[in-house]
């Protein structure tokens, strides 16, 4: 005689993630978890930079708000909604985050538009101040100028060496 054992459908597993025990099982036909819980909506990390962005561009427009903050490898993404010109949002951003990279866009359906701002981290933001710089055209003159006396300095004391002395 065979005797036929009971199979249960599903087992209480201990919690892993905070949750109570009840809100966890398993499937036992495929021993995978199943967890009955709502998600709860997260909060986005919401930084200083953000709110300054946000603040900026509700001095120019009050309809102005943050749709997205999230950081992504040390970056933070910032997403912007607005309902002035895509040419005045992107010149107010790039004005007060000359590092962060700035697109825009304009959404058809309901005419607003928006910008995504990206800002470095702390070791990409270096090196993006420095090549800033580089470009700016005082540095440059100063840069050549320094140069330049050099090659005078070395010229007028190879002329005094080579001198006879008396």
């Amino acid at each position: 005689m065979t005797e036929r054992m009971q199979r249960s459908t599903a087992r209480k597993l201990v919690p892993v993630f905070d949750r109570s025990p009840a809100l966890s099982k398993v499937d036992a036909s495929t021993q995978t978890p199943r967890v009955l819980s709502l998600r709860r909506r997260r909060r986005m990390p919401i930084n200083e930079q953000a709110l300054k962005a946000e603040k900026l561009c509700k001095q120019t427009d009050e309809t102005a708000r943050l749709a997205f903050v999230g950081n992504w490898k040390d970056r933070t993404l910032i997403r912007l909604r607005s309902a002035k010109s895509v040419d005045d949002l992107k010149a107010t951003l790039v004005r007060q985050f000359p590092l962060g990279r700035v697109k825009t866009f304009q959404d058809c359906l309901d005419d607003t538009v928006g910008a995504e701002l990206e800002l470095p981290g702390k070791d990409e933001e270096l090196l993006l101040a420095k090549k800033h710089v580089r470009s700016l055209l005082l540095p440059r003159l100063l840069r050549w100028c320094s140069l330049l006396c050099l090659i005078i300095s070395l010229l007028l004391f190879t002329k005094e060496s080579c001198l006879p002395h008396d």
